[in-house]
């Protein structure tokens, strides 16, 4: 399956946002326009807490379109908005590589 998710989540808040992930996927899969989702703020409600499990997702997600990868940065930007602030335009895998590197660093932690 072109979707498939390779991560195995370790208790049901994981499980919550795979699930949360597909239904995103499923209706924004042939969307040319972005918009507010309520799947990416179901998720941001959970809180910071499940940054490191969103981070091994977006790292696991090397699917060549990257089925996930708008997802997940729309997750990560909204828990993040206050601390991150990007001037220009990155495009999907320059979003990636700054969220993976922030993490990397320490500047993204789970609360």
């Amino acid at each position: 399956m072109f979707d498939e998710i390779k991560i195995k989540p370790s208790n049901k808040e994981e499980q919550y946002i795979l699930d949360e992930a597909r239904k995103y996927l499923n209706e924004t899969r042939f969307s040319s326009v972005w918009h507010p989702n309520n799947h990416v703020d179901n998720v941001v409600n959970l809180g910071r807490k499940n940054t490191k499990f969103l981070i091994e997702f977006l790292r696991e997600n090397d699917n060549p379109q990257g089925m996930y990868s708008h997802f997940l940065i729309d997750v990560l930007y909204k828990l993040y908005e206050d601390d991150i602030k990007v001037e220009g335009f990155l495009g999907v895998s320059g979003c990636v590589k700054l969220l993976l590197k922030l993490y990397d660093k320490g500047l993204l932690k789970d609360k």
